[in-house]
C-alpha cells in the first residue's frame, strides 16, 4: 500500500511541528521499498520537490529556496541584485558557502576591505568561500545578477549515489565519460 500528497501538511520536526510547502511530494510506502541494489537493499521513503525562482518571489533580494523546498541537508537561496548593486561585506561563523552565477555579472571582493582581492564572473561563474573568509558579492554589471548560492558546516558526504538499474552504469558512463560508476 502506498501513500501519496501533494496537499500543504504539517509535519513532526525537531522543534516542532513546521509548515511543508504544498509543491512538495513525500511518498511513503508501507511496508517501505526496498530498492534491490546495496547490501541488505535501500529502504526509502522518498520527497521531491519542484519550484522556480519566479514561484519564490520577484523583485530583488533574497529567495528562499531551502525552507520553500524543505531542504534540511545544507542552506541554499538564490540573490537577485539590480545592475551596479555593490554588496555588504560579510563572513560567517560556520557556514561556507559556494556562489554559482546564473545570469550577469558578479563582481566578488574578498580579503582585506581595504584591499581586497577583486573578481569578476561571468555566467557559470563559481566562487567558494570559507566561513570566517570577509567578502563582498556585488552586480558589475548593468542588468540584474542572478546568484544560486549553497551554504554548509560539517563537511564532505562522500559519493554514496547508487544506481536503481545496474544496466545503467555502463550506459552512463558511456554517455558522460569517465570512469567512476
Amino acid at each position: 500500500m502506498e501513500a501519496s500528497f501533494d496537499a500543504r501538511l504539517e509535519l513532526d520536526a525537531p522543534g516542532g511541528r513546521r509548515a511543508l510547502p504544498a509543491r512538495t511530494r513525500y511518498i511513503c510506502a508501507a511496508p517501505p521499498v526496498v530498492f534491490a541494489r546495496g547490501p541488505g537493499g535501500h529502504t526509502a521513503c522518498m520527497s521531491h520537490s519542484f519550484s522556480s525562482l519566479t514561484e519564490l518571489g520577484d523583485g530583488y533580494g533574497f529567495r528562499k529556496i531551502r525552507t520553500t523546498m524543505g531542504i534540511e541537508a545544507f542552506g541554499v537561496n538564490a540573490i537577485v541584485m539590480p545592475g551596479g548593486f555593490e554588496g555588504f561585506w560579510h563572513f560567517h561563523e560556520t557556514q561556507d558557502e559556494l556562489y554559482f552565477v546564473h545570469r550577469g555579472i558578479a563582481r566578488v571582493e574578498t580579503g582585506d576591505p581595504a584591499a581586497p582581492e577583486v573578481r569578476e564572473l561571468a555566467e557559470g561563474g563559481l566562487f567558494h568561500a570559507s566561513s570566517t573568509t570577509p567578502r563582498r558579492v556585488g552586480n558589475a554589471g548593468s542588468e540584474d545578477l542572478v546568484l544560486l548560492v549553497v551554504g554548509g558546516h560539517g563537511g564532505y558526504v562522500p559519493r554514496d549515489g547508487q544506481m536503481m538499474d545496474e544496466a545503467d552504469i555502463e550506459r552512463r558512463r558511456h554517455a558522460l565519460g569517465g570512469s567512476q560508476p
